[in-house]
């Protein structure tokens, strides 16, 4: 990354949380590398400098190994000294490292740009804060943006055979220490930690505790709402955790975090009491929590328990003194007797496989905001639903893989709502009309509901949703005309379904942006009120028995993909060259496709036919890249190249194709 034979002045930025070997890494590259430069400097602990004796004299310190004493020390001011920096090393190449930087304004008074350092120059700077890499000045609407020369590199943890001979100890000493960090985490790795957790606000602290004590490697969308009633503000709390590092966000949309930052999270909890856990604010370990229900010694203090085990009974008299737990995680959990006035403060509760007898009386969540009763053994006849009800601040109800529904119940008073799962529900056929009176869901999952015959005629009513699942290989399974009226969806997804047709009001769709039918084995056309999806930019329209496209598809301006792979058209219509965003055409198996391509798409795109008479699109700049007789293009003997990619003004490159 650092390409040191280059002339040009590059940045490289290291990242990652703290203790875990930057500024290791960074010694190492700076002894190797220090001996092809004019000059070189490695200006360790920056933050720690800055607290203590500010911006002038990080800028000395910097210029102290290029400069005599006595000019450095005529430094009085930051602009002096950021102009100093400039005289001195514009003209030369230097290695400079600023380590352990946590603010922005560090870089900008000692390494702001490149033109401050001589050709060849490279600096280097590590920080456990992806924000130090935002430039203010250049902020735009969209917030601030990185610093366009900056590289960035983001330490990983090491393979355990690379670690073991890296640091040259027997396999079995690193297992025993690996077994004593897990007793307990180094002190000096939890004090380094520990200064960006001191830096953090309480809401940001409350995410972190609650993201290290539960959610590690689960999704973020449920916690958010949470916290949102908890007013953490959580979107920006992760935001800020994800850029000091402490956590990520995985491509599943899950959280990550490193094993040593969970711990001091953890760490950080059971310094409320060290040894009676039932003092603390959060009770992540099974056995402790039940312990602590089945000797009845809660607490106020406890904020979060998650019991883990199945088949365990819980008395009132058990949970009397939690009254501020919002979180409670349990597997087939019996409640008995009378809950009034109790868990009044709960928002979360997880109750997974939760049995059908319910014996529980006056169980009024009223504050609750996260219900997960999946794989649960409830019906539409459970007791329990008429306590339910009572949750009308209710915003997450997760009834995934509940076998023994066959119709939704009533959910007309839960009138917060935002999601409703139902995924895996294979024994359900119909929802209930009620769904009509849920104004504020946002996303239905039926996924995997395989007996569901259809949507009822109310699912019109909900001005809100925006995401629908629907049942996959349903054979039973239709869509209303009223589907066209939810000007809010952004997704329909009824891929591998047993449609024969999409309604005509699918055009009253005005904001959606993905329609996938893949798989829609019994769709052989589409409506021309298709050609009303103004705001589309992906529809897959592949494995379909799709036999033309209606004219009307070349209305659809914002389109950028379109998948039409093994399908049975037998020409590309030329209505597709009028799709003026579109940036990818698959089709790809489309055996009867034959003829030349209109005029109007050949001149972004062009056929190719293999020997298996297989076709697919391709942009037409990528024409070079295949070569060999089995190529056939039906397309005239020489083509023009005008893709956007190249930019306007180029000249255009003629192609000769045979």
């Amino acid at each position: 990354m650092l390409d040191v034979e280059s002339d040009d002045v590059k940045f490289l930025a290291i990242h990652g949380m703290g203790g875990v070997g930057k500024t290791t890494l960074t010694k190492v590259v700076f002894n190797r590398l220090s001996s092809r430069f004019q000059g070189c400097n490695f200006l360790s602990d920056v933050r720690e400098s800055f607290e203590r004796h500010g911006l002038v004299h990080l800028q000395k310190r910097l210029l102290s190994k290029f400069l005599d004493r006595c000019y450095v020390d005529q430094i009085s001011e930051v602009d002096h000294g950021i102009d100093m920096i400039k005289r001195v090393l514009h003209n030369k190449k230097v290695l400079i490292v600023l380590d352990d930087v946590d603010e922005n304004k560090q870089l900008k008074n000692l390494a702001e740009k490149g033109i401050w350092f001589g050709s060849g120059s490279r600096i280097i700077i590590t920080t456990r804060y992806k924000s130090v890499l935002m430039i203010d000045r250049e902020a735009t609407s969209e917030g601030p943006i990185k610093c366009a020369n900056v590289l960035t590199y983001e330490v990983q943890e090491m393979e355990f055979c690379h670690a073991l001979e890296l640091f040259k100890r027997s396999k079995e000493f690193w297992v025993d220490t690996l077994k004593k960090l897990e007793k307990a985490p180094s002190i000096e790795v939890q004090k380094t930690l520990m200064i960006t957790y001191e830096r953090l606000d309480d809401a940001q602290r409350q995410v972190f505790l609650d993201i290290s004590c539960f959610f590690v490697n689960e999704d973020k969308t449920y916690p958010c709402y949470m916290w949102e009633d908890c007013e953490y503000h959580p979107y920006n709390a992760i935001e800020i955790l994800c850029l000091v590092s402490l956590i990520k966000i995985k491509d599943d949309n899950t959280f990550w975090m490193h094993d040593q930052v969970r711990d001091l999270g953890r760490a950080i909890v059971r310094e409320d009491n060290f040894k009676e856990p039932h003092k603390r604010s959060r009770v992540w370990n099974h056995h402790e929590a039940l312990s602590i229900l089945e000797q009845k010694k809660g607490s106020k203090k406890i904020e979060a328990l998650s019991l883990g085990s199945r088949g365990v009974i819980i008395m009132p008299s058990e949970v009397a003194n939690l009254r501020h737990l919002r979180f409670l995680d349990g597997n087939e959990m019996f409640l008995v007797g009378d809950f009034n006035k109790l868990l009044s403060n709960l928002r979360w509760l997880s109750w997974r496989w939760c049995p059908f007898e319910f014996v529980a009386t006056n169980f009024h969540l009223v504050n609750l905001i996260v219900l997960d009763l999946s794989h649960s053994y409830v019906s539409e006849k459970w007791i329990g639903w008429n306590q339910i009800r009572v949750a009308s601040k209710l915003k997450v109800l997760d009834l995934s893989n509940c076998n023994d529904l066959m119709r939704t119940p009533d959910l007309s008073m839960l009138v917060s709502l935002e999601r409703l799962i139902l995924e895996g529900c294979r024994n359900l056929i119909e929802i209930d009309p009620s769904i009509g009176k849920l104004k504020l869901l946002t996303a239905l999952n039926l996924n995997g509901c395989h007996a569901l015959e259809g949507l009822p005629y109310e699912i019109g009513c909900l001005d809100a949703l925006m995401e629908i699942l629907m049942p996959r290989l349903s054979y039973a399974f239709k869509l209303l005309e009223t589907i066209g009226n939810l000007k809010s969806l952004l997704t329909l997804d009824v891929s591998h379904s047993w449609i024969c047709m999409l309604p005509d009001s699918i055009g009253g769709l005005v904001k959606l942006r993905r329609l996938n039918l893949f798989k829609c084995l019994k769709i052989k056309e589409l409506p021309d009120s298709v050609g009303k999806l103004r705001s589309l930019v992906e529809l897959d329209l592949s494995s379909t028995s799709l036999g033309h496209l209606p004219d009307s598809i070349g209305n659809l301006k914002q389109l950028t993909l379109l998948r039409m792979s093994h399908i049975m058209i037998t020409k590309l219509p030329r209505a597709i060259g009028l799709m003026e965003k579109l940036e990818e055409l698959e089709a790809s198996g489309c055996h009867r496709l034959t003829g030349k391509i209109p005029e109007e798409i050949g001149r972004t795109y062009m056929l190719e036919r293999d020997s298996a008479c297989h076709s697919s699109i391709i942009p037409l700049y990528e024409i070079e890249t295949f070569r060999g007789a089995y190529v056939q293009v039906l397309l005239k003997s020489t083509l023009s190249i005008a893709h956007e990619d190249f930019g306007r003004g180029k000249s255009v490159r003629m192609l000769p194709v045979s």
